[in-house]
């Protein structure tokens, strides 16, 4: 060694002994680099001493550095280990659903096989503690706990027969549904569907009518549909006419509840028809021409279609005389006479406000025959008539008179002083004015506004102005 450090010469000689020492020649560390910085000192002798200082001082300081930087890269390794992020829990929306899973429970024999009475009876008994135990950890603020412990007495539920299946699935479907929790209810969509399906096989019907009112539960219209149409279908291939009925009155309210006016009115029209056709052994409430007649005027309005609503009225009006139920035909005969007024025809809406009126007054239906006279009085005005509108106006305060109305009457009179400033009779309205400031003063209620317009006329009326039927900030 020392040989071939004899033969190499000042920077020439140092730049070998560092490569060497760098590069781990030999596998050798770096106490070893230091003997060979100190042979190549004495084979150089005193004229570069200085050189081999330098190399003494890098090659220790190079192997710090590498020291460190390999206890910094272990560091680092172990830092990046630790900061390395959990796995993220996995979606509901890709979890197995509970519901449609097998796994033995220990509350019911094993193997499987049909409950015996006592058996039942104590399930039951469970299921409802455990209903409870769920509803309280809900109340608690623990839905997560809350529906692990119904998803349990749903699948427990299978062992009490398929029809009790549907009507828990169905009560904790709405639960579910009102608390916004979308994977519980797609989970109990989706075991309703498996068995619906089972249900459709077996013809179960009393099955399917409890899954399609569990489909109703959840709001969801499509799945309902498609379990009431084929009912449908069935009862009216049976000629059961009482089935056909009930599963056209369910698919009606369901149109319905969604807004779904036109569809709505189509099977409204044919339970109508099928009621006519076929009365009901049993009589429903909902299920009589009137009930249902009721309803399709509703719909019509509802949708502003105030022509087709015009005969559906009529017919109602004529089959309640026919049958003597005369308390609620005022009211439709105002109905009757709005749709009339909502498409232009204005003689005959004042002619059924009149007949609403005298039916309801001889009655005695105050608030039917007021209601009827207001909305008479702003036809009029609205077509220009103040004087034909002063009449209907006089007749209603005899009517709150009777009634003791005196807020109708009030109003009553406020409107009347309105048409007299139009018609610049000023005695008049300021006399009206002042019979509203009076009525005002008993209520505690708008004595401001009247004394301002007795005011307002006076001052006009002194300085020669027109006067304006209302003031701008009219309510």
């Amino acid at each position: 060694m020392l040989e071939l450090i004899n033969s190499l010469d000042g920077l020439e000689g140092e730049r070998w002994l560092m490569t060497r020492w760098v590069t781990g020649a030999g596998g050798q560390c770096a106490q070893q680099a230091q003997q060979y910085a100190q042979q190549y000192a004495q084979a150089i002798g005193p004229r570069s001493r200085r050189r081999t200082v330098w190399v003494r001082r890098f090659g220790l300081g190079v192997a710090i550095g590498l020291v460190l930087g390999i206890w910094g890269g272990e560091a680092s390794l172990a830092t990046s280990r630790k900061a390395k992020p959990e796995p993220e829990p996995t979606p509901a929306i890709f979890l197995p659903n509970p519901l449609l899973q097998e796994t033995p429970d220990p509350l019911l024999p094993q193997p499987p096989r049909p409950l015996n009475a006592t058996e039942r009876t104590q399930l039951v008994a469970t299921l409802a503690v455990m209903d409870a135990e769920a509803n309280a950890l809900l109340a608690a603020g623990n839905a997560p706990a809350a529906f692990e412990r119904w998803q349990r007495v749903l699948r427990l539920h299978r062992a009490l027969g398929p029809l009790e299946e549907v009507q828990a699935l169905g009560r904790i479907s709405e639960i579910a549904w009102r608390e916004t929790e979308t994977t519980q209810v797609r989970w109990i969509a989706e075991r309703l569907q498996v068995l619906q399906e089972e249900a459709t096989l077996a013809q179960n019907v009393a099955q399917l009518e409890a899954i399609g009112q569990a489909y109703l539960q959840i709001r969801d219209q499509k799945l309902a549909l498609g379990v009431y149409e084929p009912l449908l279908a069935e009862a009216r291939q049976q000629r059961n006419f009482a089935q056909e009925q009930a599963t056209l009155l369910t698919i009606a309210r369901l149109y319905l509840d969604w807004l779904d006016y036109a569809n709505a009115a189509n099977i409204y029209q044919e339970l109508l028809q099928s009621v006519r056709s076929y009365p009901p052994t049993a009589p429903k409430p909902e299920l009589t021409p009137i009930a249902i007649l009721q309803q399709l005027a509703y719909i019509y309005q509802q949708d502003r279609q105030f022509q087709a609503a015009i005969p559906v009225l009529q017919e109602l009006i004529t089959t309640a005389q026919a049958q003597q139920r005369l308390e609620p035909i005022p009211g439709w005969l105002v109905e009757l006479a709005d749709s009339h007024q909502a498409i232009a025809q204005l003689e005959a809406a004042a002619l059924r406000y009149q007949d609403a009126y005298t039916l309801a007054i001889a009655q005695q239906q105050f608030a039917r025959a007021s209601d009827a006279l207001n909305k008479l009085a702003l036809l009029y005005q609205s077509q220009n008539q103040p004087d034909a509108a002063l009449q209907v106006y006089q007749v209603l305060l005899d009517v709150g008179q009777r009634s003791y109305d005196y807020y109708g009457m009030m109003n009553t009179y406020d409107q009347i002083g309105q048409i007299q400033l139009l018609l610049r009779a000023y005695p008049q309205a300021i006399g009206a004015f002042q019979q509203g400031l009076a009525l005002a003063q008993q209520l505690r209620f708008r004595e401001d506004y009247f004394s301002q317009r007795i005011q307002s006329v006076h001052s006009g009326t002194s300085q020669g102005q027109t006067l304006p039927a209302a003031p701008p900030n009219y309510p």
